[in-house]
């Protein structure tokens, strides 16, 4: 991983102190992996040991039944009872020798035909089929005709034996059994010095913890049996698990040979490592002491080495926040010192760049100034895909009338001033004042995808800034009123003029359009008109379509538009504006001039435009000269 600096000196710092860090880390990480490795390794030897002492356990209680069920076999005793034949003296007997027996906890007579006799489990059961008669098969098929296994009985797991019952031939089968419980499971806690958990199948690929010294969620447990059962794992692999936030290392050891019951030993691993515990204390007490002293140290060998730099950095820092003035002093006669001079060298000539750039950015703007910086100037342009906006005080002429310049100069600065804010804000640049207008750009000399948008914004945001100015009466007695023209499309942008005087702007039928746009917003009584392609890339706004003309220089027709909100923010106004206004262009289109005309009422009462107006006389004079099948319906104006 590589690690960049701002600083030199906190390069030097965290390379010793990253050193002494990696060092003491490795010694502490590798004795505490050593430590775990230990216990785990101790804990594995104990946990196999108690797998085989719970194994030699759980086989001499199974002999111990199987040497009580042959002592039953043989009793002489229970023998009247049996011939009696009748269930409850049988089931008495059962019960009476069940009762002597420690390690037993049920007893089942089962005939030869594998039906119950008698059972201790439930004296009713009397001739029902015995529920495990692989076990009986099994019996069948032994030398010395017995068998043993793992049955589940009401979810808990049992270790069943079956021996013959002799008179004197074999004429039952005697059952007896005891369950893995939470007594056993403590009893074997108690000689293993383990926890341990009893893992059933208790129906086909479905296990469950059925008793076990550790409580909680034993989620854990079921997934490893799960993959040993699967062959994902070992059937013995010794794994560490997590059981109740602690870990675990655990041993699976199956107790039967078809694998329907586990017993897992588990013993603690947190446990196990406190006596680890002290020496990893210390060994953290040593590595934090270290990186404290190494700290310090490094600290002042730092200092020491980088004090010249630091010098040069908080000069250059300075410069950076434009403080061209800033000069050092270095008495060193070696690189640093030359580095010194040469610091001071380009500081002066910074200085004078930005004099030269100051002024230039206050007669173009701050964009075109750093274009103009950035590159040799010479004469030439680009294509660019723009937008323009122009914009013209309405009734210029005649509102100067009756002021001097000096105050119409003192307006004009007030007004220029919130509306060049308004652009800028939206992220377009003024490309020239021409008296009371002004033309922006978007998309120049920076790209902007979306200049049509910001060109919009820009329009809106001029038109808010002018109606507070005028709120306040900033210009007196006078309300300023303004409109706006935008168009979007490929103009040539670059340096214009002569090689001694030049100017950057953009050229184009665009730039054309938009001026004549702007002269159309006083016919139709609205603040700003946009072109169709702006109406097209603008998709975040909502337009009102206004009329299909020809404007004069141009030979084409255009759709012309008028910007109402942002498309989140449409209300239910504008929404009846842009309904209403169509549903008339459509009947106005169609020359179905009563309905059009019923529409216009509709939309001169909610419109503030001059359009249901204009429109109404379009139509009289339509009515009394109907244009036609051919009509292009466009309107053409002769004049900017």
């Amino acid at each position: 991983m590589l690690f960049r600096f701002r600083k030199f000196q906190t390069r030097l710092l965290s390379f010793i102190l990253l050193t002494v860090f990696f060092i003491q880390a490795a010694i502490y990480f590798s004795v505490r992996k050593a430590n775990i490795e230990n216990a785990k390794t101790e804990i594995s030897r104990s946990l196999q040991l108690g797998a085989e002492v719970f194994t030699r356990i759980i086989h001499e209680r199974t002999q111990n039944l199987f040497q009580y069920a042959r002592l039953l076999s043989a009793d002489y005793a229970f023998k009247p009872a049996f011939y009696s034949g009748d269930h409850m003296t049988i089931l008495s007997a059962m019960e009476n020798h069940l009762a002597r027996l420690v390690e037993a906890e049920i007893m089942l007579l089962v005939d030869l035909e594998s039906n119950i006799i008698a059972s201790s489990m439930n004296s009713s059961e009397v001739g029902v089929p015995f529920k495990w008669p692989l076990l009986i098969q099994k019996a069948e098929k032994d030398e010395y005709a017995e068998a043993t296994g793992i049955v589940m009985i009401q979810n808990r797991p049992y270790q069943l034996i079956v021996v013959p019952y002799f008179a004197p031939d074999i004429s039952a089968w005697v059952v007896l059994g005891f369950a893995f419980d939470q007594g056993v499971a403590e009893d074997i806690q108690t000689l293993v010095q383990s926890e341990i958990s009893f893992v059933g199948q208790a129906e086909p690929g479905k296990w469950r913890v059925t008793a076990g010294t550790i409580q909680g969620d034993n989620l854990k447990l079921i997934e490893m049996i799960d993959q040993i059962t699967k062959n994902e794992l070992p059937k013995s692999k010794i794994q560490t698990i997590s059981l109740n936030q602690n870990l675990f290392v655990s041993l699976a050891q199956p107790v039967d040979e078809n694998r329907q019951l586990f017993a897992v030993l588990q013993r603690s691993l947190d446990e196990s490592l406190k006596p680890y515990l002290r020496l990893e204390s210390t060994l953290l007490n040593i590595f934090l002491i270290t990186v404290v002293i190494s700290f310090l140290i490094s600290l002042m060998l730092a200092k020491k080495v980088t004090h010249p730099v630091k010098i040069l950095t908080e000069s250059a820092s300075k410069i950076k926040l434009g403080n061209y003035t800033e000069r050092i002093e270095i008495n060193l006669k070696d690189e640093i010192g030359q580095l010194a001079d040469s610091f001071n060298s380009m500081a002066r000539g910074l200085e004078e760049k930005e004099k030269v750039r100051n002024l230039l950015g206050k007669v173009v703007s701050t964009e075109i100034a750093e274009e103009l910086l950035s590159r040799d100037i010479e004469l030439g342009g680009e294509e660019k895909d723009v937008s323009i906006l122009f914009s013209d005080i309405r009734n210029f002429t005649s509102i100067c009338e009756g002021y001097s310049a000096k105050q119409i100069l003192n307006m004009l600065n007030i007004y220029l001033t919130a509306m060049s804010e308004a652009i800028e804000e939206s992220q377009g640049l003024i490309d020239k004042y021409i008296g009371d207008a002004v033309m922006a750009l978007f998309g120049a000399p920076n790209d902007d995808p979306e200049s049509a948008s910001h060109a919009i914004a820009a329009a809106r945001l001029m038109s808010d800034k002018l109606k507070k100015l005028n709120a306040q009466n900033v210009f007196g007695d006078l309300t300023i009123n303004i409109g706006i023209g935008i168009s979007s499309g490929r103009v040539v942008a670059g340096n214009m003029g002569s090689p001694s005087r030049l100017n950057y702007t953009v050229i184009g039928d665009t730039v054309n359009l938009s001026s004549r746009l702007e002269g159309l917003t006083k016919f139709y009584g609205v603040d700003v008109i946009v072109s169709e392609i702006t109406q097209k890339r603008a998709e975040d706004w909502v337009f009102q379509e206004l009329d299909w003309v020809k404007v004069k220089g141009k030979s084409e027709p255009i759709k012309i538009y008028r910007p109402l909100c942002l498309e989140n923010n449409l209300s239910s106004h504008c929404r009846r504006v842009v309904d209403v206004t169509n549903d008339f262009i459509h009947l106005y289109r169609k020359q179905c001039w009563n309905e059009a005309l019923a529409t216009l009422e509709t939309l001169k009462s909610i419109d503030s435009s001059n359009l249901p107006s204009i429109y109404r006389q379009r139509i009289e004079a339509l009515q009394l000269r109907p244009p036609g099948q051919s009509w292009d319906f466009t309107y053409e104006f002769d004049f900017k």
